[in-house]
């Protein structure tokens, strides 16, 4: 199979860092284990007005997953009762282990008998349950209601909370995973000599007729990148792994991706940076 190289051109947008986030009733900042512990007691005796106050069952980012939900399913709902409290934590890759690696400095211990369950449990906080997700999930548990507060990512934060006023960022430094936004372009054809934004946004190509077509698995943040950055005329496309084979296809003409650390390295073996 043929590669198609292309150059990344960075848009100095930062995101990507670890976030703690919980629904409304419960603020306030976290670094320590005895400060973490206070926050979450604090959303425990707030549970009743959380309740109250219900939740919405909200349509996520994909374009062909919102259209098959209809208009009228954003009304309010309430959720099973219980009397636990519910933390979020990612079950997989770098930010579930720097996740750990957090608690572990909190002094606080998850206790997971099975490697294979979905919960654990932290001994130091009674009543209190660990559910470990796909980040993305956290987010979307979140606002259901099904976990009271989590640790994400802010590139999921952004793509999925999509400006949900019930959910509040507690602590958006944890200080580990950093990534950044970048489109990534083809370095031939008509965009051999392009190596900027500038330049990309300045190409008589794009019209409504012949938009600029960008695949990319984070749709809310390019809407809103692009929004912002003057493009008038782009329309995204929906793809969850290997970017880089939709322009090479012809499908695509450039990706818009989050890079840095290990998915930077995988990216610009993709792309040529």
């Amino acid at each position: 199979m043929q590669t198609m190289l292309g150059r990344q051109i960075d848009v100095s947008v930062s995101l990507g860092r670890a976030r703690s986030a919980v629904p409304a009733v419960a603020r306030g900042k976290w670094t320590h284990g005895r400060q973490l512990r206070a926050s979450i007691s604090a959303s425990l005796t707030r549970r009743p007005e959380d309740e109250a106050m219900g939740g919405k069952l909200l349509m996520n980012s994909m374009d062909e997953e919102a259209a098959n939900v209809p208009s009228g399913l954003t009304k309010a709902f309430k959720t099973a009762p219980r009397n636990s409290l519910r933390l979020g934590l990612p079950s997989k890759g770098r930010m579930a282990e720097d996740t750990m690696d957090l608690l572990k400095d909190c002094a606080l211990s998850v206790y997971k008998p099975n490697p294979r369950q979905y919960v654990a449990k932290i001994p130091q906080i009674p009543g209190l349950e660990v559910w470990f997700q796909r980040a993305s999930d956290v987010v979307r548990k979140l606002r259901y209601r099904d976990i009271d507060l989590g640790i994400v990512g802010t590139d999921m934060f952004s793509e999925l909370a999509d400006g949900d006023s019930d959910l509040v960022v507690c602590h958006d430094a944890l200080g580990f995973g950093q990534c950044h936004l970048a489109l990534g372009v083809p370095m031939t054809g008509k965009f051999a000599g392009v190596t900027s934004l500038d330049q990309l946004r300045s190409m008589p190509d794009w019209t409504a007729e012949t938009p600029l077509r960008v695949v990319t698995g984070y749709h809310n943040i390019a809407r809103r990148f692009f929004a912002e950055k003057g493009f008038k005329h782009v329309v995204l496309l929906s793809a969850d792994g290997a970017l880089e084979a939709a322009p090479a296809m012809g499908s695509a003409d450039i990706i818009l991706d989050l890079v840095g650390g290990r998915a930077g390295q995988g990216c610009g073996a993709g792309l040529g940076t």
